[in-house]
C-alpha cells in the first residue's frame, strides 16, 4: 500500500464522537474500517462499508443485534483511531476547516516541543512554518482542504524553541459525508538522513585531514570559474618544506599535525570566497578569481608573515610558494597552474635545504636535551672516529666526515621512547627490537637532505657485523662501508668505557680485551688493530 493510501486511511479512521465535535452534529453516519499494523509503520487495509441502522429484514431480535454490532464497530473505530494517532512514529497535528489546531499526538511534543495547551486553536501554519516557509505551508494546507494529498519531502518547520526541524510533510483531508471538515499534518523527522547526506557531500569535496577542499572539488571549480568575467584569475601553489623529514623524525601523526597547521594558517589569511584545496601530499593550491599577480604576491607575503613565528617541535613552519595569473581569455588556465607549480619548485630548491638543515639541528638538540649521556657519547664517538681515520692515513675532509658520522650515528634514537633508552636492567625482546630501529630512522632523517645522502648510508650500516650477523641488512665483511666499520669500533669502545644508568664502566684494559675477543666476528680486525695499537697507545 502506498503512503498516499495510508494517509487517506488515517484521515478516515476517526471515531464518531470526534467527528461530531468537529462539525457539531450528534448523529453522524458511521463508517467502519479493518486495519493491519506492521512493524513501526502503520499500513491500512481499507474496507469501507455503510452500517444501515433500520434494515427491514429482521430475524427474531435482529434489530437489537444490528444495533449492538454497530456499537461494537463504533467502539473499535474509536480505540483504533486513538491507538494509531497516539502511537504513531510520526508527529501528527489535526486541524479543522478553518486551519485551527484541535489535537496533536505525543510525537509532536517530542519533535517540536509544543503541547496541545500551547497551540490549541491557533493557525497551523502560523505555528509550524518559519517565516521563509510560510507561503509553502499555507499552500500545502490549502491543497489538503481542497481534497488533495499534499507532500513536501524535504523542508523545515519551527519548534517551540524557534529552532528549525528538518522534516518531510504530508497532509490529508478529513472527510465526512463527502464534505471536507479538516485535515491532518503528518511530520516525519529527517534530520539524521539530512545529516548523513551532508556528511557524504562534505567527504566528497573535502580533504579529511586538513578540512580544505580536495583536488576533485578544485578541478570542478577551476572549470566553472575559468570565464572571462572572472579575469584576472590567479593561482598560488604552496608546498610544506621538510614534511618527509618531519614524518621520518617525529612520525606521521606529528607530520599530519604540521600539514594541518599549514592549512589552517593559509585558510585564515584568505577570504571565504577564495578557494583553498589540498592538491596532494604536502601541496596546497589556492584559486583567486578577480585577483591580479601583484595582489597574489601580497597574499603570499601575508601568509609568510603569519607562519614566520609558528614553531612545531622546536622547528619553524616553512612553506614554499609559486604563483601566476591568467589575465586574458586566450591563456590556458592549466598552463597558468603549471607555471605556478614550476615557480614553487624553483623556490623550494632554494628554501628547502635550509629548512632540512634546521630540522636536523633541532632533532640533534632535542636528542641531546633529553639525554646528556647521548650527547657525551656522540661527541666521544666522533672524536674516536676522527682519530682512527687519522691513524689510517685519511685526509682532512674524510676525517671531518668521520667526526660528523660519530656525532650523528645515533640520531635515529630521537624517535625511540626515553623510557627504553634510559631503562635500567635488561631490555625485553620488544624493547630491543625497538632500539634496533634507530639506524633505519637515522638513515631516513639524513637521506632527506641532499648533501647527507652518503652519511645516511654510513649511519644505516653502523650496527652491521663483520661476520654478517648484524642489522638491519645483515651485510658482511667489506660489504659494510669502511666509515661504518670505523664507527662500530669507536662506538663499542666508548659504550664499554662510559658510565651507563644500567651498568658501571669497564676499564680500558677490559674494553680492549672485549674488542680483541670480537675481532673478526663483530668488528673489522684491521680497524681493531689500528685502534688498539695506534689510537689508544698514543
Amino acid at each position: 500500500m502506498t503512503e498516499t493510501t495510508q494517509a487517506i486511511a488515517l484521515s478516515r479512521i476517526m471515531n464518531a464522537d470526534t467527528l461530531a465535535e468537529v462539525v457539531n452534529i450528534r448523529e453522524p453516519m458511521l463508517y467502519g474500517f479493518a486495519f493491519v499494523v506492521l512493524m513501526v509503520q502503520v499500513i491500512f487495509i481499507v474496507l469501507p462499508y455503510k452500517v444501515v441502522m433500520n434494515r427491514s429484514k429482521t430475524v427474531n431480535n435482529a434489530g437489537d443485534y444490528q444495533k449492538e454490532s454497530a456499537d461494537e464497530i463504533m467502539q473499535k473505530q474509536k480505540l483504533s483511531y486513538e491507538a494509531l494517532f497516539k502511537n504513531s512514529t510520526d508527529a501528527i497535528i489535526q486541524f479543522n476547516q478553518n486551519c485551527m489546531i484541535i489535537d496533536i499526538n505525543e510525537k509532536v511534543t517530542d519533535l517540536f516541543g509544543y503541547t496541545i495547551d500551547d497551540i490549541y486553536g491557533k493557525d497551523i501554519d502560523s505555528v509550524m512554518a518559519p517565516r521563509e516557509k510560510y507561503d509553502e505551508g499555507c499552500g500545502l494546507t490549502k491543497a489538503v482542504l481542497s481534497g488533495n494529498i499534499a507532500v513536501m519531502e524535504d523542508t523545515v518547520r519551527i519548534g517551540s524553541d524557534e529552532k528549525p526541524r528538518e522534516v518531510s510533510v504530508k497532509g490529508v483531508a478529513i472527510i465526512l459525508n463527502d464534505k471536507i471538515i479538516g485535515g491532518y499534518g503528518i511530520y516525519s523527522d529527517i534530520s539524521q538522513r539530512k545529516k548523513a547526506e551532508r556528511e557524504i557531500i562534505y567527504m566528497n569535496y573535502h580533504d579529511q585531514l586538513t578540512g580544505l577542499y580536495n583536488r576533485r572539488f578544485f578541478e570542478e571549480e577551476l572549470k566553472r570559474l575559468d570565464t572571462e568575467r572572472n579575469l584576472p584569475i590567479s593561482l598560488i601553489m604552496a608546498d610544506v618544506n621538510g614534511l618527509k623529514l618531519y614524518n621520518d623524525a617525529f612520525g606521521h601523526i606529528e607530520g599530519d599535525k604540521l600539514l594541518v597547521k599549514a592549512a589552517e594558517v593559509i585558510r585564515k589569511e584568505l577570504r571565504e570566497s577564495e578557494i583553498v584545496a589540498r592538491w596532494g601530499g604536502d601541496e596546497i593550491v589556492i584559486l583567486l578569481p578577480g585577483i591580479d599577480l601583484s595582489e597574489a604576491n601580497r597574499i603570499v607575503e601575508r601568509i609568510k608573515t603569519s607562519i614566520s613565528n609558528i614553531r612545531m617541535k622546536d622547528m619553524e613552519l616553512s612553506i614554499s610558494f609559486g604563483c601566476d595569473t591568467k589575465s586574458s581569455a586566450g591563456q590556458n588556465i592549466n598552463d597558468i597552474q603549471k607555471n605556478a607549480e614550476n615557480y614553487m619548485y624553483r623556490n623550494k630548491l632554494v628554501e628547502s635545504p635550509g629548512v632540512k638543515g634546521k630540522t636536523i639541528n633541532a632533532i640533534i638538540d632535542s636528542l641531546y636535551r633529553n639525554s646528556y649521556e647521548e650527547e657525551k657519547h656522540s661527541m666521544a664517538v666522533g672524536s674516536l672516529c676522527e682519530s682512527i681515520g687519522a691513524a689510517m692515513g685519511m685526509g682532512r675532509i674524510e676525517m671531518c666526515g668521520l667526526r660528523t658520522l660519530g656525532l650523528l650515528h645515533d640520531i635515529g634514537k630521537f624517535a625511540i621512547d626515553n623510557s627504553i633508552l634510559n631503562k635500567q636492567g635488561r631490555l625485553s625482546k620488544e624493547e630491543l627490537n625497538e632500539i634496533k630501529r634507530h639506524p633505519e630512522i637515522g638513515y631516513r632523517i639524513l637521506s632527506s637532505a641532499n648533501d647527507m645522502a652518503e652519511l645516511a648510508e654510513f649511519v644505516l650500516a653502523h650496527h652491521e657485523r663483520w661476520d654478517g650477523k648484524g642489522y638491519p641488512k645483515g651485510l658482511k665483511g667489506e660489504e659494510i662501508p669502511l666509515q661504518a666499520r670505523i664507527a662500530a669500533v669507536a662506538e663499542a669502545y666508548d659504550a664499554m668505557t662510559g658510565e651507563r644508568a644500567y651498568r658501571k664502566a669497564l676499564s680500558e684494559k677490559k674494553a680492549v680485551e672485549e674488542l680483541e675477543k670480537n675481532s673478526g666476528t663483530q668488528f673489522d680486525p684491521e680497524i681493531v688493530q689500528v685502534f688498539i695499537e695506534k689510537v689508544l697507545k698514543e
